[in-house]
C-alpha cells in the first residue's frame, strides 16, 4: 500500500531474463521514544536521499519501507529527492518482540534484550558441540535449538522468511530450496535490472539476510552490524537463465554521511560496546 499517491511507482514488465540489486537500508539514527528519527536522523537521511538522487550508480525502481515510523520517515526523504512512491510492507516491521535471556561475556552483556543483541562469545560458545573429540560448529538449523533464547522463534523465523520469499516472488524470484528461480515471470524495466529499496531495521534485517545467504542466524545477529542510514546491497547474481543467488556487494555502507561531512556517531544505536 501506498503512504502517498503523490509520485509514481515505475511500471513493470516481463523479461526472460531478470537481474535486481536489491538495496536494504537501515532507518536513519532513531529516537526510539516517539518512533521518529532524531535530528541527527533526518540529517542522515537526507545525505542518503542525496547520495542516491546524485550517484550513477543508482536508478532506483521502487521504494518499500517497514510500516514504522522510524522507517517511513526515512523512506520519504529519499522518496522526495527521486521522484518515487512508497509502499509499505508490513512484514519489514522490526522484531520488537524478540526478546532474549542475555549473554554472560565480558563485552557488552545481554545488551539491549533483544535476540540479536547478544553478547558473541556466548553465541560462538553455544554454537561449538561434539564434546572435545568431536569438537564442530553446528549447522544453520541446528543452530535455532542449541543457542539460548532462540528455539522459541522459530515459527516466527519461518513466518518472516515466508513473508520475504512472497515479497522476492512479487519482483520475480521465486524460492525453490536453497536458490530463487527467474524466468518469464522475471521483472525488468527499460530494458536494465530491477532496482529496488528496502528501508527496515537491523534485527529484522540480519535476520533476513541470515535466510537469503544460508546462514546461521544467531552468527548473523552477533557478527555483523548495520549502522543507522546505512546501505547494504545484495545482487541477485545469475550464472544461468533461470537461477539467482543471493549475493551482498555492499554491506552496512555509510559513505553518505562522509560525503555530507557529517561524522560517525560516537555510539550509533545497536553498539552495546566498545565501538571507538
Amino acid at each position: 500500500q501506498p503512504v502517498d499517491g503523490r509520485r509514481r511507482t515505475r511500471p513493470l514488465r516481463p523479461n526472460l531474463r531478470s537481474v535486481m540489486r536489491l538495496h536494504v537500508v537501515r532507518h536513519a539514527d532513531p529516537d526510539y521514544r516517539v518512533d521518529g528519527l532524531t535530528d541527527r536522523g533526518r540529517a542522515e537521511a537526507a545525505a542518503l536521499a542525496q547520495w542516491m538522487k546524485r550517484n550513477d550508480e543508482f536508478d532506483v525502481d521502487r521504494i518499500y519501507t517497514s510500516p514504522m515510523g522510524r522507517a517511513v520517515q526515512t523512506a520519504k526523504t529519499i522518496a522526495d529527492a527521486i521522484d518515487r512512491n512508497v509502499l509499505v510492507e508490513p512484514w519489514a516491521k522490526e522484531l520488537s518482540e524478540w526478546r532474549s535471556l542475555g549473554g554472560t561475556g565480558d563485552a557488552g552483556g545481554g545488551g539491549s534484550g533483544a535476540v540479536w543483541d547478544v553478547d558473541g562469545e556466548s553465541v560462538r560458545r553455544a554454537m561449538r558441540i561434539g564434546g572435545a573429540e568431536n569438537d564442530r560448529e553446528c549447522g544453520t538449523q541446528e543452530a535455532w535449538d542449541v543457542v539460548p533464547g532462540y528455539a522459541k522463534y522459530k515459527d516466527r523465523y519461518r513466518a518472516l522468511c515466508e513473508d520475504g520469499d512472497e515479497f522476492l516472488e512479487r519482483l520475480g524470484f521465486k524460492r525453490d530450496g536453497p536458490i530463487y528461480r527467474t524466468g518469464t515471470d522475471g521483472l525488468q524495466h527499460h530494458g536494465k535490472g530491477l532496482e529496488v529499496v528496502l528501508v527496515c531495521h537491523m534485527g529484522m534485517a540480519l535476520t533476513w539476510l541470515s535466510h537469503l545467504l544460508a546462514l546461521p542466524t544467531p552468527l548473523c545477529h552477533t557478527g555483523f552490524f548495520l549502522p543507522p542510514s546505512s546501505v547494504t546491497t545484495i545482487l541477485f547474481e545469475q550464472r544461468n537463465a533461470y537461477a539467482a543467488v543471493p549475493r551482498i556487494i555492499r554491506m552496512g555502507c555509510t559513505a553518505h554521511l562522509y560525503k555530507a561531512g557529517i561524522k560517525p556517531h560516537p555510539k550509533p544505536a545497536g553498539i552495546q560496546a566498545n565501538y571507538y
